[in-house]
């Protein structure tokens, strides 16, 4: 067999080019989801780690029990820091103490100052120069390379700088403190120091940030962790309790760790974000496998039935049902494994080709783990598929194949009862928890269940769904061919189109989810919150036209000592913060002030669009082996139809004619998968959303249509797309060739 199987996949290897396109892109994703995981904790090892990398001791408050928020009172002034050089063994510490400022004359929003005190021994700083020195005296300022070239500025040019806030706990400049002046600061220095990795962009000497902020520096709270250089010979352990007596003593709670042991302790805190996110991509990755499954299983069914003589043959010779289901399965092996590497690799080759174009904070890294992961499951899931064709390949009689018996059409009814079960009981929930809300859990759960039950019961259902709309297809001969080519194989057509089904069923769901969703949020916000811009005051005519003006604002009204603007619903933060800098600068007031609400809204509409794009670009994966899939299918079924066609063609039958006949059993099929797919998103993405949402928040029900219409626009040219090949080789083949062929 082995020797079968190996003359097989070197002859008819384009029989399997869209077997390994959908393993090859199944096993992609997977991979490529875990070496986003495994880039995601070397970037954070890296960040966390460069910061610390030059100390030997690093001072952390600890947080409260059970979490929360911590006061400034409990953190580390920076008197207390500089009270740590007093410890013997301790040569120097170090502490970065925010304090916002701002460049005269430059955009605070493009060039932001953040200052912090240089540290007196260069040692302990952990970026490198690209030019200059550290600040030593009063009047000297270090910047990073970014806050160089966002904001002009080069070595030894002198700026105007004006503190604008201190670290966070500190108090503000109010009529009992000076107000901050303008200070001239030459520029000694130009530091590399990433923004992911340094927070702050700017250092100057402590008695220069003294004379920056009113009321001195030395109560100011630490923002960050403190670093220690210890004296040469000094013991570490010993240094580390002194430390922690010294500051206990104060009643301050401390972790005085190794810069090693405070990123090991960082790492794993953060490790459960990612490992969230890993499960969220590997639903996706999972749910473009399963698809591919659906799509593998129905082109071995077809290739097994295709090979109904040959295998009738074999048996003839002497080969057992064992060996021929042997072959079948080290077939898919064979393609499953050489797939799943070429997808590996090249997932693998995009991210380190773009590796360049990220930040510089990024490192890409790839462990074996992840490769071995997307290429295990390639393997795995075409094992797994080839699995009932191998077995019917046993099960066939020599002489049911050569008689050319055809593939099983029979009704799975094990598969079809679980889904009845898995419908009804998805559905029943789902309604429960749309009607009292507030349950997400239950409705995504059931929401799920119901999805996973319409796809097992499909067979039972999407024949009959293909029937009637062919017979809707306009175009006479054609489309009745088309019509009866696509009910004539109910188990091969079902799979197609429920592999399609999953895609647009699932981009329904998501795009009706979001409409839903931002609707009635909005709708919720212009009840509790109906004002999007207030302004306290009157104002005259012409401030008003210019206000009305404005791009995304609805109307403007005034009375009882104010003026209110409406802005356009659904906007996003950039137009809403465009707008309200326009009224701002009209008004001569605060943008924040004025449309605190009118910003609220843009932050949930940007979140929910968010949250659209991540689903559905994740959900390309899926979609596109479905894609692959209708090409797969119709594919095997003009090879499978070749006499069929080319009788049909020495009956008058023109080349025009049958293409239109092929293109048009795609388009039955993928309008069978919109039909219900849509009408099951909309279900679905309506009830979920009304099961989420707490009772306070009404739900109004709503259609992306544009969204809806471009899926169905988007599965009808892909499905002739997806046509395009089968229907140019099947018109190539002329009558007289087509009715000699053996298979």
């Amino acid at each position: 067999m082995r020797r079968i199987v190996l003359s097989r996949l070197r002859l008819q290897w384009a029989r399997y080019v869209l077997i390994a396109l959908c393993v090859a892109v199944s096993a992609a994703f997977a991979s490529a989801a875990f070496i986003l995981n495994s880039t995601l904790n070397a970037s954070m090892v890296g960040t966390l780690t460069a910061m610390t990398k030059n100390s030997d001791l690093v001072v952390s408050v600890a947080m409260p029990e059970g979490g929360g928020s911590m006061e400034a009172s409990e953190g580390l002034t920076v008197e207390d820091v500089n009270a740590l050089t007093e410890i013997d063994g301790v040569q120097t510490a170090w502490s970065q103490t925010m304090v916002a400022a701002q460049i005269e004359g430059k955009d605070p929003a493009t060039a932001p100052m953040y200052a912090a005190p240089a540290p007196t021994d260069d040692a302990i700083f952990p970026w490198d120069f690209t030019e200059g020195r550290m600040a030593q005296d009063s009047g000297e300022v270090v910047v990073s390379t970014d806050l160089a070239e966002r904001g002009g500025l080069s070595i030894d040019q002198t700026i105007p700088v004006t503190a604008v806030m201190q670290g966070p706990g500190a108090p503000s400049a109010g009529a009992d403190q000076a107000t901050p002046t303008a200070t001239e600061l030459r520029v000694v220095g130009i530091v590399d120091a990433p923004e992911m990795e340094a927070s702050m962009n700017t250092w100057v000497t402590e008695d220069q940030l003294a004379d920056m902020v009113p009321g001195g520096v030395d109560s100011l709270p630490t923002s960050f962790d403190t670093q220690l250089l210890l004296s040469p010979g000094a013991d570490l352990e010993q240094v580390r309790d002194r430390v922690t007596t010294q500051l206990e003593d104060k009643g301050v709670d401390v972790d005085v760790q190794t810069p090693q042991e405070l990123s090991d302790q960082q790492l794993e805190a953060m490790s459960g974000d990612s490992n969230i996110m890993l499960a969220f991509l590997m639903a996706f990755a999972l749910l473009a496998a399963i698809v591919a499954f659906l799509v593998i299983t129905t082109t071995f069914g077809v290739l097994t039935a295709q090979r109904a003589r040959e295998l009738a043959l074999l048996r003839c010779m002497g080969a057992t049902g064992s060996q021929l289901r042997r072959g079948v399965v080290m077939e898919a092996v064979a393609i499953g494994a050489i797939s799943s590497v070429l997808g590996v690799a090249a997932v693998t080759g995009v991210a380190f080709a773009l590796s360049p174009l990220l930040p510089d904070w990024v490192v890409v890294a790839v462990s074996p783990r992840d490769l071995a992961i997307g290429i295990g499951l390639g393997v795995v899931v075409t094992l797994l598929a080839s699995l009932g064709p191998a077995r019917r390949a046993m099960q066939a009689s020599p002489l049911d194949g050569m008689r050319g018996s055809r593939g099983d059409n029979r009704l799975p009814v094990a598969r079809t009862a679980l889904g009845v079960v898995l419908v009804l009981a998805g559905a029943s929930v789902l309604a429960w928890a749309a009607m009292v809300h507030n349950q997400p859990l239950a409705g995504i759960g059931a929401g799920a269940a119901a999805g996973l039950g319409l796809i097992l019961t499909s067979r039972l259902w999407m024949p009959t769904v293909v029937t009637v709309l062919g017979r809707l297809l306009p175009g006479g001969t054609p489309s009745a061919l088309a019509s009866a080519n696509a009910s004539r194989h109910p188990a091969r057509t079902t799979t197609t189109a429920t592999a399609l089904l999953i895609g647009i069923t699932l981009v329904a769901t998501v795009l009706t989810g979001h409409a839903v969703a931002q609707k009635s949020v909005l709708e919720h916000l212009e009840q509790t919150r109906p004002v999007d811009v207030t302004i306290s005051r009157n104002l005259d005519a012409a401030a008003v036209e210019k206000i009305s003006g404005l791009d995304n604002v609805e109307g403007v009204t005034q009375g009882a000592g104010e003026t209110t603007v409406d802005l356009a619903r659904g906007i996003g933060s950039r137009p809403t913060q465009t707008a309200l800098g326009d009224i701002a600068e009209i008004t001569d007031t605060n943008a924040f002030e004025i449309g605190a609400a009118a910003f609220e809204k843009a932050s949930y509409v940007d979140i929910l669009n968010i949250m659209l794009a991540v689903a559905l670009g994740l959900l390309g994966a899926a979609v596109l082996v479905s894609v692959l899939g209708i090409a797969s299918t119709m594919s095997l079924s003009v090879l499978e139809r070749t006499r069929e066609n080319s009788l049909l063609r020495a009956l008058g039958l023109s080349r025009r004619q049958l293409g239109a006949t092929i293109r048009r059993e795609a388009i039955v099929i993928a309008a069978a998968a919109c039909a219900v797919g849509i009408v099951a998103g909309w279900l679905l993405g309506t009830a979920v959303i009304s099961a989420m949402v707490t009772k306070t928040i009404p739900v109004l029900l709503t259609a992306p249509w544009w969204g809806l219409v471009a899926v169905v626009l988007g599965a009808w040219l892909t499905a002739l797309i997806a046509a395009a090949l089968p229907a140019r080789r099947a018109t190539k083949v002329s009558p007289v060739a087509g009715l000699a062929a053996i298979e």
